[in-house]
């Protein structure tokens, strides 16, 4: 039989990207090995220690990871209303103010939604203010002073509801070669389909998948993920590894990953009202 359309088209990227690599290329001597090792120290020694990557912007984070590193997959998982998309789309933000190319494949939200909540937070001006239109006279200028300066980011945004693996992965190709996108960000793991029979395998194949991408482009694929409803039941409800719903690959494929959460969702007494830890 014939041929997927999206296969052959899949196929013919990765052939005019040279990603499908011989096995010639990955088979090394000693002498090449320490060569590639040595050339990672001179890059970390001259950077001050860390392995320079793509920034996220919280300084903190940044300092831990040495940035979001080429070739990794970073998870950063939690439950809904702790703000996992807020997080993406400041680290989204962060990059393209800083001229730095990233996309951004959400099947969560679509794109005007992420423009809105991104341009709210640039002209620091309410969401729904900005939605309605309802804006005072000194605010319109500072919504335009922030459309514009957004305009001119690096940023492609792919927002069709629960794309498939394999979508994602052509349009992630197609975003390294026309633009060399820097990183990848992906809102979220679960919500991409899979060809997998059960749940389970679906979410299973995502996770290989995601890491192979991030390794196949030579960028960090940086993706949010659901945590399962069980922690709630707990006196500490701060996520584990094993919380991360719908398939253990996710915690095993994951080359950082970075847990979400806030105290004040559940306790009104917190003392760290307003606060996320990672």
């Amino acid at each position: 039989a014939d041929a997927e359309p999206s296969a052959v088209v899949d196929a013919a990227v990765r052939a005019m990207m040279g990603i499908g690599k011989s096995h010639t290329e990955h088979t090394l001597s000693m002498r090449e090995a320490l060569r590639r090792l040595s050339d990672r120290m001179t890059k970390i020694h001259a950077n001050g220690g860390v392995l320079p990557g793509v920034t996220s912007g919280i300084a903190e984070l940044d300092k831990k990871l040495g940035g979001f590193q080429d070739g990794d997959l970073v998870l950063i998982p939690a439950r809904p209303a702790m703000g996992k998309t807020s997080l993406l789309g400041f680290c989204v933000a962060h990059a393209g103010s800083h001229g730095i190319p990233v996309g951004l494949v959400s099947g969560e939200q679509p794109a005007e939604q992420i423009a809105l909540r991104l341009v709210s937070a640039r002209s620091k001006i309410a969401a729904h203010r900005i939605r309605n239109a309802d804006l005072q006279a000194h605010e319109w200028p500072k919504l335009t002073i922030a459309n514009a300066d957004m305009a001119a980011w690096p940023v492609w945004i792919h927002d069709r509801s629960a794309p498939t693996i394999d979508e994602l992965k052509r349009i992630a190709r197609m975003w390294r070669h026309q633009h060399g996108i820097r990183a990848l960000y992906v809102d979220y793991a679960q919500r991409i389909e899979g060809e997998g029979r059960t749940r389970y395998e679906q979410v299973s194949e995502v996770a290989r998948e995601l890491k192979t991408l991030a390794r196949d482009l030579g960028i960090p694929v940086v993706a949010l993920a659901q945590v399962n409803r069980s922690v709630e039941q707990r006196q500490d409800k701060r996520p584990g590894m094993s919380d991360i719903a719908d398939s253990g690959e996710l915690e095993k494929e994951a080359d950082q990953v970075v847990m979400l959460y806030r105290d004040d969702y559940y306790n009104a007494e917190s003392s760290d009202k307003g606060v996320a830890e990672l």
